[in-house]
Parts: C-alpha cells; structure tokens; sequence
C-alpha cells in the first residue's frame, strides 16, 4: 500500500508509516472506504474494520442457538408450571 503523504511502500496491517510515521488510513474491506485509523466500523457501508479483509462479517445471530431453544421448549413442555 503506498502512502499518499510521503509516497512509502507500507505492507497491509500497518497502523503507521514505515517511513514518516503518520497514521494509515483504514480501508474497508467491503467497500474500499478510507477511514480513520482509530474506526472500529466503516463510515460509508458500516463493516466492521476488524474483520481480515475478504473474511466474514460478525453476524448478528441471537445468543442461543435453534438447537439450544429448542431443548428447552421441549423441556419446559415436559415439566410443565411449577
């Protein structure tokens, strides 16, 4: 990735300059977006910038899986009011 302030060759990753030390901009992975190095989520299309770029987003699932839900159905149906 080339620096548009000193023209430097920085690997991707890099939070800083390899040479003048400024801070890098964050790309997003999703859209190309150049954000600010300290953003957590893209500003134009709100992926997460934490994510390696061409992984999976973090999904949004519920914190119990159908499976899980289920089981308790089945038991609280089996155990009846208390």
């Amino acid at each position: 990735m080339r620096f548009s302030n000193c023209g430097a060759e920085n690997p991707d990753g890099l939070k800083f300059c390899n040479e003048c030390g400024a801070p890098l901009k964050r790309r997003s992975g999703k859209c190309g977006f150049e954000n600010a190095p300290t953003a957590k989520f893209c500003g134009e299309c709100a992926a997460s910038l934490s994510a390696p770029i061409g992984g999976p987003e973090p999904s949004q699932k519920s914190a119990s899986a159908p499976s899980v839900t289920a089981e308790l159905d089945s038991q609280a149906a089996i155990e009846g009011e208390r």
